[in-house]
């Protein structure tokens, strides 16, 4: 009888699983800290770039039955398999999951011996990084694989992001982190969303410590430590993780905070006139005109309306 599991994203994803892969496609240099930091090792992040791997893999049976499994992040690294899920919320499955999807990453990537007598089955290194919890900063759960009288035993890494401080994120260099940072409020909001008034001193508590957070992450940039492209990428993750954990408060509130995460990046006159060019609108030497772009675009609307609205 074939047991049959399903992962709760093959159906239906959520903004933390859009974030963390995001991450891996669009920011991969920052997964070098991150494997580091997880697994121990020490690759140089100015030197090595992970490869992704496919993160769709197929199990076909003899009857011609195949099962299909949905990945978070396969990586190689200078020959070395590396997995690396992501959880949100608490599932007594993942363990399976984890050997599973660690199977049928090992048996794609078999190979034989130059002597065609030895078949080598190479396990990737496995992590799972959790997103909520109270754990320690690095513990472990354990996999024993049983063959006959031998037994083997597979450590499978557990990273629980909420023990890691602001100060570990920026001292580390874990900025693959950032996005996640701020669910450690989520209670905290929950709370404030029902109670706003009594909770007042809480909420202007959290913005001051996000506002920091910001200001730390720009200090990065100007130390070099991250591009500012990257850093802009971060926040726009760590935004929409805001957003919805702050979905019970007010429109006011939420978007105080929301933005207090934003950053203080300027936008100048030369943006402001670059942006207009490549999307058409001739605006030549009116600064009035190069206000109202400003405006708009803080205020969110698209090329679309501002072609409509100017001259």
């Amino acid at each position: 009888m074939k047991y049959v599991y399903e992962k709760a994203n093959e159906v239906g994803g959520t903004i933390f699983d859009d974030a963390f892969k995001t991450e891996c496609e669009k920011l991969k240099p920052l997964l070098i800290p991150l494997i580091n930091e997880i697994f121990g090792t020490e690759y140089d992040v100015s030197v090595v770039e992970p490869d992704r791997m496919a993160d769709e893999h197929h199990l076909t049976y003899e009857d011609g039955t195949d099962i299909k499994n949905i990945t978070d992040a396969c990586l190689k690294i200078d020959g070395r398999y590396y997995h690396i899920e992501c959880q949100s919320t608490e599932n007594g499955e993942i363990l399976i999951r984890l050997v599973r999807y660690n199977s049928m990453i090992a048996l794609e990537n078999m190979e034989y011996t130059s002597d065609g007598k030895t078949l080598i089955v190479d396990y990737p290194k496995s992590a799972l990084v959790k997103l909520r919890g109270s754990e320690g900063k690095i513990t472990h759960m354990m996999v024993e694989h049983r063959h006959g009288m031998e037994t083997a035993r597979e450590t499978i890494t557990v990273m629980n992001v909420p023990a890691y401080s602001m100060d570990d994120i920026f001292k580390k260099g874990l900025f693959f982190l950032v996005p996640f940072y701020p669910i450690r409020y989520e209670k905290a909001l929950d709370r404030i969303g029902k109670k706003p008034l009594e909770s007042k001193a809480e909420y202007d508590k959290i913005c001051i410590e996000l506002e920091n957070f910001s200001r730390r992450l720009d200090e990065a940039v100007t130390e070099g430590m991250i591009t500012e492209n990257a850093a802009r990428d971060l926040r726009a993750l760590a935004g929409n993780i805001l957003e919805y954990i702050s979905r019970k408060l007010d429109e006011d509130n939420k978007g105080k905070l929301v933005n207090s995460m934003g950053g203080r990046v300027l936008e100048l006159p030369s943006d402001q006139l670059r942006y207009a060019e490549a999307n058409g609108i001739k605006i030549g030497d009116d600064h009035k005109t190069v206000s109202v772009i400003r405006n708009m675009l803080l205020r969110g609307h698209k090329d679309e309306d501002m072609k409509t609205s100017l001259p």
